[in-house]
């Protein structure tokens, strides 16, 4: 991940080098393919089709030669929000985070058969709970504790401060603590 940040591949990849894109394709779509699935009501299709539109999209604005991206992974997760948001706006729905699952729904094969079940009993409190709580509040719940953004990263996507980020996430956990005190 350092290697996308370095000045060096920045360049390459802002000059629309193919090889360049295809690293940086490889590297987050799994992780833009989650973050659009959460809001996306876990549709697979509808995130397939976003995910791909957002690869899409950045490859277009590179291959325009606008301002070069300085933050690859940022850049990403905003453009994904941003369809995302088109989305739900174009069939007239409020957006809802509905897992934490991995897209697959599978459950990493190290886990034995009983750790498995448990870890996703846990999960589907979490989940129950995470929709519970206010969109702006899951959001940031699913971009630093599920695909583990950086505050800087959280903040150039919804557009803040990093202090308003951390009081984000500071309400945003405070909110889920209330959610399990007051039914477990």
């Amino acid at each position: 991940m350092k290697k996308f940040k370095k000045d060096s591949f920045l360049v390459l990849f802002n000059e629309g080098d193919e090889d360049a894109f295809m690293e940086v394709y490889d590297f987050y779509v799994s992780a833009i393919y989650r973050f659009v699935y959460y809001k996306a009501r876990q549709d697979k299709s509808v995130a397939e089709d976003l995910t791909q539109k957002v690869f899409i999209k950045v490859w277009e604005y590179v291959r325009a030669n606008k301002k070069p991206i300085e933050n690859i992974q940022a850049f990403l997760y905003m453009v994904a929000r941003n369809l995302i948001i088109d989305y739900w706006r174009d069939i007239g729905k409020e957006q809802v985070i509905s897992s934490i699952e991995d897209s697959d729904g599978a459950i990493d094969e190290k886990f034995n058969h009983i750790d498995a079940v448990d870890a996703k009993l846990t999960t589907e409190k979490v989940i129950d709970k995470l929709n519970d709580i206010p969109e702006r509040y899951k959001e940031v719940i699913v971009m630093r504790f599920i695909d583990e953004l950086e505050i800087d990263e959280i903040a150039k996507i919804l557009n803040k401060d990093k202090n308003g980020v951390y009081v984000l996430i500071h309400r945003a956990l405070k909110s889920l603590r209330k959610r399990f005190a007051n039914n477990q």
